[in-house]
C-alpha cells in the first residue's frame, strides 16, 4: 500500500518545521528509501520517514513529543540501525565523548557521522554501517585509555 495524502503532509510539516532543505529531503528519499518521491514511499516508509523527521523537530527544539519517554525510539525501519544499535552507539558516545551535555554529545556525535559517512543525523544510519560506527567507538576508547595509561 502506498503512502497517503495525510502521511504526505505529515511529511511535508515536519520538513517545514526543521526548515529541511530540498537537496537533503531528495536525498534521503532516495538514498534512505529508493524512491524519488513521497508519493512513491509505501505506507511503512511513510510512517518510518515521519518518526525520523518528528525526532528531528523533537531534537531541534521546534516540536513538543506528547510522551518524551518515547522521543529516542524510531522503531523498526527497513534498511536503518535498530533501536538498540542506536542506543549502544550513544552508550559507547557518551563513553568517549569529553563533552557534558546530552545536546551537545549529540550534536557532536552527528558531525562526525556527517564526516565520516556523509549523513546528518544517526536517525539516518544505515544497517550496513552500523558496525563502522561501533568499531571506530571502540578504538577511541582504546586510544583514550592508552592515553590515560
Amino acid at each position: 500500500m502506498n503512502s497517503t495524502a495525510k502521511q504526505r503532509q505529515c511529511i511535508g510539516s515536519y520538513r517545514s518545521l526543521i526548515g529541511m532543505c530540498e537537496d537533503v529531503y531528495r536525498e534521503i528519499l532516495s538514498e534512505g528509501y529508493n524512491v524519488n518521491s513521497s508519493k512513491d514511499l509505501s505506507f511503512d516508509q511513510a510512517n518510518s520517514l515521519i518518526q525520523a523527521l518528528k525526532i528531528q523537530a523533537i531534537d531541534c527544539g521546534v516540536y513538543q513529543a506528547r510522551n518524551a519517554k518515547n522521543s529516542k525510539t524510531f522503531g523498526p525501519r527497513e534498511g536503518f540501525a535498530s533501536d538498540a544499535q542506536l542506543k549502544k552507539i550513544y552508550v559507547m558516545w557518551k563513553g568517549v565523548s569529553i563533552l557534558n551535555t546530552p545536546e551537545a554529545r549529540s550534536e557532536a556525535l552527528n558531525k562526525l557521522l556527517k564526516r565520516i559517512l556523509k549523513i546528518d543525523n544517526i536517525r539516518f544510519l544505515r544497517t550496513e554501517d552500523v558496525n563502522k560506527v561501533i568499531k571506530l567507538l571502540s578504538a577511541m576508547k582504546v586510544a583514550q585509555s592508552k592515553k590515560g595509561a
